[in-house]
């Protein structure tokens, strides 16, 4: 699908007490609002710290592929909606974008990058998935009427604490 003229508007957030929409636009500072909002709505459900970083560590690799990948050949900036589900054992997301679709073996588990000396620079590429993967379950990929959706679950993990502050 070809980008858009106009340029985009974020769609103000759709919220219940487990559910939030958002529609944003694909370049870094909506993202991280939309990262924020998120982390509100999984702090309010009852996330501890240690979910809240899972969850935006997961989401911001998500977003990150979207808005680098999906959207590389879009003049405009592209929309991302995401639905965030709360349940008593995870957050669930729904990731749409109407970006160029993704390598076929996108949900193929790969090993990490080779690692190198401390003084060479770091690789690039091949974290983001790595990290997806590791931290998320039930991910899952479809590409239907020219849009990308991403589904996975966050677990919400009890048996961890969380430094507090200046400990």
């Amino acid at each position: 699908m070809a980008a858009s003229t106009q340029p985009l508007r974020n769609r103000a957030p759709i919220r219940s007490r487990y559910i939030l929409r958002l529609r944003l636009g694909s370049d870094e500072y909506a993202i991280r609002h939309g990262l924020k909002q998120i982390r509100t709505h999984a702090a309010r459900n009852g996330a501890d710290c240690t979910v809240l970083g899972k969850i935006e560590i997961v989401l911001a690799e998500v977003l990150n592929n979207i808005a680098e990948h999906a959207y590389a050949d879009h003049a405009q900036v592209g929309p991302i909606d995401i639905t965030c589900t709360a349940s008593p054992d995870s957050f669930r997301f729904a990731v749409l974008d109407r970006g160029a679709p993704p390598p076929a073996d996108v949900l193929r588990a790969r090993p990490m990058p080779e690692t190198y000396h401390p003084d060479s620079p770091l690789p690039e590429g091949g974290f983001g998935w790595h990290l997806i993967t590791r931290l998320s379950v039930r991910l899952t990929f479809a590409r239907k009427h020219g849009c990308n959706c991403l589904r996975f679950a966050v677990p919400i993990t009890r048996d961890t604490m969380c430094p507090k502050d200046g400990e």
